[in-house]
């Protein structure tokens, strides 16, 4: 992973209408499998999508007895 992959995934995750101020918290090499990786925690924000975002359909069940 690098930077720049980093900042595709936040910047996806800002995209979504359901996530928002999504922040990098902490990031740190470590060693994982013989291989240097970056491990990292992100924070964001839930929010509620505008109307036009959301698809309903109706849900249908019923009960046999």
């Amino acid at each position: 992973m690098d930077i720049q992959a980093l900042t595709r995934f936040m910047k996806s995750l800002e995209a979504s209408p359901f996530i928002q101020n999504v922040q990098l918290s902490r990031s740190d090499l470590v060693q994982a499998e013989g291989k240097e990786v970056t491990e990292f925690t992100l924070e964001a924000e839930t929010q509620t999508p505008p109307s036009f975002a959301i698809k309903t359909v109706p849900l249908v069940v019923s009960a046999v007895h």
